[in-house]
């Protein structure tokens, strides 16, 4: 029996995590949350190895990419409010026109 450190199996692993980010935007974050889990679990097999980087690099782009979605539903949110708030300089509320 292997070890989970085997180079063989953190490479397969790595892609394994890497499609399951791929997939991300089809399963509605699911398969995000599971890698980011996953990469939390076995980071400490790859210290030393030549996948560290990897690891660490899947989980600061998951969170750049958690703080991406953030700022971006906060846009959509104050642009679309504004967008339906009534102008109050003109007088005329956009949602009767």
């Amino acid at each position: 029996m292997q070890e989970s450190s085997d180079p063989r199996n953190m490479r397969t692993f790595r892609h394994i995590l890497y499609s399951l980010y791929a997939i991300y935007w089809l399963s509605g974050g699911l398969t995000g949350l599971v890698a980011i889990s996953l990469n939390y679990v076995k980071r400490g097999d790859a210290v030393g190895t030549q996948y560290e980087d990897h690891f660490t690099w899947q989980i600061r782009t998951f969170w750049w990419l958690v703080l991406g979605h953030i700022v971006g539903f906060a846009l959509i949110w104050v642009l679309g409010l504004r967008t339906r708030l009534p102008d109050s300089r003109h007088g005329v509320d956009l949602d009767a026109v």
